[in-house]
């Protein structure tokens, strides 16, 4: 029934994230993970898939598993926010964005 309501909503995490949790019920935390990992590749952009799979890991009573997954995990977002935050570079170097605070404000 769960696999039905992902199949017509195939966009929805949420939905997908209650599947893996039911996967692990039924074929075992292996499978789940595995069950993850193929969601993960199909919706890169989302970390739910990670956060679920660390869960999984700790409650299989593998918290080093957890602990390296998450582990990637923060590094991958502090290399997306860094990359981010180098965005008003690029606009100075266009000449779009202001060199110099306007005499106005000047202090």
């Amino acid at each position: 029934m769960l696999a039905d309501a992902v199949a017509r909503d195939p966009k929805n995490a949420f939905l997908k994230g209650d599947l893996i949790r039911v996967e692990v019920e039924v074929d075992g935390v292996d499978s789940a993970l595995a069950k993850a990992q193929a969601f993960a590749k199909d919706d890169p952009g989302n970390n739910i898939y990670d956060l679920i799979s660390a869960e999984l890991y700790e409650k299989a009573g593998r918290p080093k598993d957890a602990i390296t997954l998450l582990r990637r995990l923060l590094r991958h977002i502090r290399r997306t926010m860094r990359s981010r935050l180098h965005f008003p570079v690029s606009i100075r170097k266009l000449g779009i964005w202001p060199q110099r605070r306007p005499s106005s404000i000047a202090g």
